[in-house]
């Protein structure tokens, strides 16, 4: 008895949830992309995204004095801490390049851009 009623109580909230998705429910809401602040948070952005691309080179280039550095003085610990350093750096900055796309996404939305 208990499962008959939650198999139909199942197969109605399944029902109700279909016939609302295939209503065309508009909430009449639409995207402001005229807003005041969308110009200066794409110019911080874009400083913020220069700034890590600049400390990345930084970076890879302190990781390439560790791998050099272990190679002179045949010290293996020193190289592969280089080695890391350039690998996880280089993904850096492939995620700040990444970055400049969702930024650009998330604020044309609706501009026709």
């Amino acid at each position: 008895m208990i499962k008959d009623f939650l198999t139909t109580q199942a197969t109605n909230v399944q029902t109700a949830a279909v016939n609302i998705s295939a209503q065309s429910f508009d909430p009449g809401v639409t995207v402001q992309s005229d807003a005041p602040f969308l110009e200066p948070l794409r110019t911080a952005a874009g400083w913020g995204m220069a700034l890590g691309l600049v400390f990345v080179v930084i970076i890879v280039v302190v990781g390439g004095v560790l791998i050099a550095t272990g190679k002179v003085t045949n010290t293996p610990g020193n190289q592969s801490k280089g080695f890391m350093v350039v690998l996880f750096s280089l993904i850096g900055a492939a995620v700040i390049a990444g970055a400049s796309a969702v930024v650009f996404f998330g604020t044309t939305i609706g501009m026709g851009a």
